[in-house]
C-alpha cells in the first residue's frame, strides 16, 4: 500500500498515546521495546497491503490507523484480552488531540459533505477492479428523515484483518466509528456490519440532541 507522508506520522502520533494505556498492562522497561516492534511490524503490514489509492482515496488514513491497531496488537495479544483492547483503543482515540481537533471540525449535514460523499462513492466504483480492497460506498436516496445515511458494501478493514490473520479485531475496528463520531459531536445509529457476516455497514449520522 503506498505510504504517503501521514502514514509516517502515526508511529509517531500515536506512541505517547498508546505507551500511557499500555502502563496497567506492561513494566516501562518493557514498553519501549513494544513500541519498536509494533512500528517494525506496521511498516511491514503496509509494505504487503494492496494498492488503495494513495491520496485519491479517501479512506486511506482508516487503513493507516487499522495498520497501527493490528501491528500494536500483535505484540500484546498474550497479554491482553480483546475487551481489554477495545478499551485501549478507545481511550486512546479520546486522548488523541489532532483526532479531536479534526473531528471537531467536521460538519456531516451540509450540501457540502453530501456531495462530497456522492464523490467518493464515484471514485470507488470507478476504481473497484484496480483497488478491490477499497470501501464500496453507496447513498440510498430518502432512506432516512434527516442527519445524514451512507453504506457500506465493501471494507478495507475487513480484508486487511483478514489478511493478517486476525478477523477477531474487525469488530473494533467497527466501534472506533462511534468513538470518533461521539467526538465530533454526533450520534451513530447502526443495525449491521460486514463484520458480523451483514451485506452491508450502515451509517445514520445524526446531530447529537
Amino acid at each position: 500500500m503506498e505510504q504517503l507522508k501521514m502514514s509516517k506520522l502515526y508511529p509517531i502520533v500515536l506512541k505517547r498515546i498508546v505507551k500511557k494505556e499500555l502502563n496497567a498492562y506492561y513494566p516501562a522497561k518493557l514498553l519501549l521495546p513494544i513500541l519498536a516492534e509494533t512500528k517494525k511490524e506496521y511498516i511491514s503490514i503496509l509494505e504487503r497491503t494492496p494498492a488503495m489509492g494513495g491520496s485519491a482515496n479517501a479512506f486511506i488514513n482508516n487503513m493507516y490507523l487499522g495498520a497501527y491497531l493490528i501491528a500494536l496488537y500483535k505484540q500484546i495479544k498474550d497479554k491482553v484480552t480483546i475487551e481489554e483492547f477495545r478499551k485501549i483503543i478507545n481511550q486512546g482515540l479520546e486522548n488523541l488531540r489532532f483526532l479531536k481537533i479534526k473531528a471537531r471540525k467536521s460538519n456531516y449535514f451540509t450540501p457540502e459533505a453530501l456531495q462530497k460523499k456522492k464523490m467518493e462513492a464515484e471514485w470507488a466504483v470507478e476504481n473497484k477492479e484496480r483497488y478491490p480492497w477499497t470501501w464500496q460506498l453507496n447513498i440510498p436516496n430518502g432512506k432516512k428523515p434527516d442527519g445524514l445515511y451512507f453504506e457500506f458494501k465493501n471494507c478495507g478493514l475487513c480484508h486487511l484483518c483478514s489478511a493478517e490473520g486476525i478477523p477477531e479485531l474487525t469488530p473494533l475496528m467497527c466501534d472506533t466509528d462511534y468513538k470518533m463520531l461521539e467526538i465530533a459531536g454526533c450520534h451513530l445509529e447502526r443495525t449491521s456490519t460486514l463484520a458480523e457476516g451483514a451485506d452491508c455497514c450502515d451509517f445514520w449520522i445524526r446531530p447529537k440532541t
